[in-house]
């Protein structure tokens, strides 16, 4: 049987590179909605529960088949959902199971910092209390017999807290609620600590972070406005 001839298409237009490379960049576009306001479809709170739950096991068993890459990838693809995990991380810095879970904790809490997002301010309003609290620990657990943590490791903490408190004094309520004192306290009774009174370089950081402490506070209040002296 015969069959009619198919229909004959007339030649697509040319593309030119600058049609292409605007089309290209209207689809990437429109394929990559602001994350902070909208996640698509994704049913939020549960996922974020799954996470934690990934987080906790991660945290808290050696035999976890987890990897820090999927906590990592999170908070640098999705920091809104990122800073979802704030609040349970800083109890790890004490609490990981082994040392490298504890430093992977500072490492996890660096790279929520690295990517603050539009709402960083209220995200960090909701944690900075668990930070400082566990930050606190963490530096006075130096002085504990039979500490285990290497200056390199400690130094981690260190940076964490300089970070910390750098950020949090930019935010005038926030810092008003920052335990400065006992932030000195704790970093003061580390020098002492084995740890770091064997480097040099970790004494003069530690050294620096708390004076840092007074100098922000001084920044913090607002400046005295100067009387102008009147033209006679």
């Amino acid at each position: 049987m015969l069959r009619g001839n198919p229909e004959l298409k007339e030649p697509s237009p040319r593309r030119t590179r600058s049609k292409r490379t605007k089309k290209d960049a209207v689809v990437e576009k429109v394929a990559e909605p602001k994350l902070e306001t909208h996640v698509g479809c994704l049913d939020e709170e549960r996922l974020i529960g799954v996470y934690k739950d990934a987080l906790s096991e991660f945290m808290t068993k050696k035999a976890s088949h987890f990897q820090p890459v999927l906590f990592n990838k999170l908070i640098q693809r999705f920091p809104y959902l990122g800073w979802r995990l704030a609040k349970d991380l800083p109890q790890y810095i004490n609490n990981g199971c082994n040392n490298f879970r504890k430093i992977k904790a500072v490492e996890m809490l660096h790279l929520l910092f690295s990517n603050k997002g539009d709402d960083f301010e209220t995200h960090l309003r909701q944690v900075h209390t668990e930070i400082s609290s566990h930050i606190i620990a963490a530096f006075k657990a130096s002085k504990e017999e039979g500490y285990s943590l290497k200056a390199r490791q400690f130094q981690q903490i260190v940076h964490l807290s300089d970070i910390f408190i750098k950020e949090v004094s930019k935010h005038e309520d926030i810092s008003s609620e920052l335990d400065r004192e006992g932030l000195k306290g704790a970093m003061t009774e580390a020098l002492d600590s084995t740890v770091v009174s064997r480097s040099t370089s970790l004494q003069s950081y530690c050294k620096k972070v708390v004076a840092s402490l007074d100098n922000t506070q001084v920044l913090d209040a607002p400046p005295k406005k100067k009387k102008k002296k009147s033209k006679k």
